[in-house]
């Protein structure tokens, strides 16, 4: 448990911002795994009067509360929900090339054009937070990775496609390092191209992906014929394949991989995205 002070980088740079609501008001869409730098370039979330946009009690009544030191040296950032299912994520997993190496606290509320003015007006309560129990093992929501502390992670909620989040990153051990966000939910997350689940929008009814896990060989399967790209992404977000199909099928070969956790992305021509963890046995 940590005591209530503090101690005195696909991948893509973060801008600086002073905090408040202008930090929230030009935060970061992500659209699925993403790995950033963290650093002391930005400065406090909040003040301590914000008690119900960031209570000291967690909204879920499980773990610690929310970002007790009033959020230090923050990153901001928001998603859609592509699928429904339920949200699961993480920052810092052990599988991931940049495991966690200081305390990342974190608040997740629902997101609206008004979310930013709505939470420093303190009217907007957190769905979900966790003010970390331990500094190493990842922090998120869900699924709790081998070496994961359980103080550290909250449990996942269910979630429909469309929904929209923001999510408060906070680097309270005021480290200078690299933090990977991994959707380790069944419901995938992104920037756009929101998949309904209504007839032939839904780009996942059309797409089996087998065997998964997977050794040496997974196969791509579609309902019909068409231009697609095809993704194959590390969990720190490096390109590991990319391939471009028209046929109904795709083998793809990953023999050569080490094991671990990949993410598949696959795009139509119509902008609709899916996405995919792949384990690697």
């Amino acid at each position: 448990m940590k005591q209530l002070f503090l101690i005195c980088a696909l991948l893509f740079s973060l801008k600086s911002f002073p905090q408040g609501i202008t930090g929230c008001q030009n935060g970061t869409w992500v659209c699925g795994t993403t790995t950033f730098t963290i650093g002391l370039d930005q400065g406090y979330a909040f003040t301590s009067s914000l008690s119900v946009s960031n209570p000291n009690t967690n909204p879920q009544a499980i773990n610690n509360g929310c970002s007790q030191a009033d959020g230090p040296y923050s990153y901001w950032f928001f998603f859609k929900v592509i699928n429904t299912g339920t949200l699961g994520f993480s920052f810092g997993d052990t599988s991931t090339a940049f495991p966690q190496v200081g305390f990342y606290d974190w608040n997740l509320w629902s997101y609206s054009p008004t979310t930013c003015s709505d939470i420093y007006a303190n009217i907007h309560p957190p769905m979900s937070c966790n003010w970390n129990n331990a500094a190493s093992g990842g922090t998120g929501m869900g699924l709790i990775p081998p070496g994961g502390d359980p103080g550290n992670f909250q449990p996942g909620i269910s979630v429909n496609a469309g929904d929209s989040f923001a999510l408060l990153f906070s680097n309270y051990s005021a480290v200078n390092y690299s933090v990977t966000l991994l959707s380790t939910g069944t419901a995938s997350i992104g920037c756009g191209g929101i998949i309904t689940g209504i007839g032939n929008n839904n780009l996942s009814e059309e797409v089996k992906i087998f065997p998964n896990p997977v050794k040496n060989k997974i196969t791509i399967s579609f309902a019909f014929p068409a231009e697609r790209s095809i993704c194959l992404l590390s969990v720190d977000g490096k390109k590991i394949i990319e391939e471009k199909i028209s046929e109904r099928s795709l083998p793809l070969h990953l023999s050569q991989l080490e094991q671990g956790v990949y993410i598949l992305i696959i795009e139509d021509g119509s902008g609709r995205k899916m996405s995919r963890r792949i384990i690697k046995d």
